[in-house]
């Protein structure tokens, strides 16, 4: 099912229009899809939300949907900036995804005209404290939507700009094109040279990397190579594209790969078959003294335990090199 039949499907199950009082529908944002709304029923107030990427079974839609009690004076709030302004409509092409939409009611009457590409335009500024409002009584995790939401009012675009899915055809388009600074492409290069991209995978139609400068970093890259559409994100410290996003996106148009090594924690209730199909692993980068070096939630590189209290490795190997490197290596600390 599309993200447009599961709204119309959980508005026809568990929704009704008549307690409508705010919609927001993020399409394509961060990565995912989210539906939220607000209703009033019977003097009540409730947000319900559902993450569309998470469904996994349609037919128990509702196992998906959170919702939560919200205090009545924060609606009332909501409802009186509602009526206060008129909400010009909004369109813009300028990205490819992360599309913005709000269905409101006003007068009694349901709205249905305002969308936007990722970020509040600075013309209905107003509306950001509706989101305030609503992001204040969702999960902390989604926190970082609401600031990116508005970008453009607290004037950190060109930092998130950065950051965003833009079309850019990878194979005639050319890499300098996209960066300012000469020097970043000359760093790029001898990350190259040097070998210094470490592993380079594609993993579920992502392009993971680690780059190795003054400590390790890691890239990811999601290209769309039908749509030319591309995105990339480095978890170093320089706010637009950098010198290891470079040396990536470079090494995947040579073709220039290393795959990951791969490891699952062995939990008693699962079988490596459960793990490998359930794509339950994480990507390793060898070992360091005692440890595994994993990365962690695709974004994070920490160091895990490897041994039990017995002293057996608490790790299936996935997926080892050709020569076992990595089986050799636990070997050799389970032996000390």
């Amino acid at each position: 099912m599309t993200f447009e039949s599961t709204i119309e499907l959980a508005k026809k199950k568990y929704f009704k229009e008549s307690n409508l009082i705010f919609e927001l529908t993020l399409t394509d944002y961060q990565r995912h899809s989210y539906y939220i709304r607000l209703d009033l029923i019977n003097e009540d107030a409730y947000i319900s939300w559902f993450i569309f990427d998470n469904i996994k079974n349609f037919k128990k839609l509702d196992k998906y949907i959170s919702k939560t009690y919200v205090s009545i004076n924060m609606v009332l709030h909501l409802i009186d900036i509602l009526q206060s302004y008129e909400l010009i409509p909004f369109t813009s092409t300028k990205t490819p995804d992360s599309l913005v939409s709000i269905r409101y009611v006003k007068d009694t009457k349901i709205k249905e005209h305002i969308s936007f590409y990722r970020y509040i335009p600075k013309e209905i500024s107003y509306i950001s404290e509706c989101f305030a409002l609503l992001f204040n009584e969702l999960p902390y995790n989604m926190d970082p939507i609401l600031y990116e939401l508005n970008g453009i009012i607290l004037n950190v675009k060109e930092v998130l700009d950065a950051k965003e899915t833009f079309f850019f055809d990878l194979k005639k388009n050319k890499l300098e094109s996209l960066y300012k600074s000469d020097a970043l492409v000359r760093r790029g290069e001898e990350f190259i040279e040097n070998g210094k991209v470490r592993y380079l995978e594609k993993i579920r139609g992502r392009y993971f990397a680690i780059v190795e400068d003054d400590k390790s970093y890691v890239v990811m890259v999601e290209y769309d190579e039908d749509k030319k559409v591309l995105q990339m994100d480095c978890n170093c410290d320089y706010k637009y594209h950098c010198k290891h996003e470079y040396a990536v996106l470079k090494s995947i148009k040579g073709n220039n790969f290393k795959r990951f090594y791969k490891v699952s924690f062995k939990d008693p209730t699962k079988n490596i078959i459960d793990e490998i199909t359930s794509f339950n692993y994480l990507l390793c980068l060898g070992t360091f003294e005692d440890k595994l070096i994993v990365l962690y939630n695709n974004k994070n590189i920490i160091t895990v335990p490897i041994l039990n209290e017995h002293h057996k490795s608490k790790w299936y190997i996935i997926e080892d090199d050709e020569n076992e490197t990595l089986k050799n290596a636990i070997e050799r600390i389970e032996k000390r």
